[in-house]
């Protein structure tokens, strides 16, 4: 057991000795922009982090999963901004989030931070490569926006999952593919929510939109809504795996 904590707590400082240079890198990169256009998508994603859900799991006792509506908000940010500032939405998200379920060890706050940087910024390197790449001038606005967007949900998902199966399954010395298979496939709708939620919000900006931007607006907002519900549903199932 002190051998799986070991490699659970190596990993752990290995990931943030990773993730914490991108997310300095991103915060000096855009403070030296000196843009401030991009603190209304931080706000909305702070509020949107106060519905965030802390989920024990029974069989795995010290260890919780964090299940929230802000990935739609740095999926947004790759569209509407950069990747150094989808970072930074991202970091925004993890303190909101961490606040929201009362973490309290240094340590998880340091991985969550991390984590979802790195994560953000992976995502944000692919999908920029793929807007400049196969993707530029093949489709419409619309239809580019929300074909990068549904990759981008996909990839981010499995990149931020997957972290922390990594994580808990090393500290508790089980396989880290039985670990997500069991915990993480219940996160598949909500995130489908997220996505859909991201494309509306992406729809009230576009020009080619067909409904007013209000209703686009009350349409994601609802998804986020519908999200969230499910989500506190879905997690008495998970706290008894």
């Amino acid at each position: 057991m002190n051998s799986n904590r070991r490699s659970g707590s190596i990993y752990l400082w290995v990931l943030v000795a990773a993730g914490l240079p991108f997310l300095l890198h991103a915060a000096f990169s855009v403070a030296r922009s000196g843009q401030l256009s991009w603190l209304w998508l931080a706000g909305l994603t702070a509020v949107a982090g106060t519905l965030s859900i802390k989920i024990p799991l029974r069989l795995h006792q010290g260890h919780s999963i964090t299940v929230s509506v802000v990935d739609c908000f740095v999926l947004l940010a790759f569209i509407v901004f950069d990747v150094n500032t989808a970072v930074l939405v991202a970091a925004v998200a993890t303190l909101a989030s961490c606040l929201r379920v009362a973490l309290r060890r240094p340590d998880r706050y340091l991985f969550n931070l991390a984590q979802f940087g790195l994560a953000a910024w992976i995502t944000g390197s692919v999908y920029q490569m793929l807007r400049s790449g196969p993707f530029q001038a093949s489709f419409s606005w619309v239809a580019q926006g929300f074909l990068l967007i549904a990759f981008s949900a996909v990839f981010f998902f499995v990149l931020n999952t997957g972290a922390v199966a990594v994580a808990i399954a090393l500290s508790r010395g089980e396989s880290i593919w039985d670990f997500w298979s069991r915990h993480f496939p219940g996160l598949c709708l909500p995130e489908a929510l997220n996505l859909l939620a991201a494309l509306a919000f992406l729809l009230a900006v576009s020009p080619e939109r067909s409904l007013s931007l209000s209703i686009w607006l009350v349409v994601g907002a609802a998804l986020l809504l519908f999200s969230n519900f499910y989500s506190r549903r879905w997690r008495h199932t998970l706290q008894v795996i």
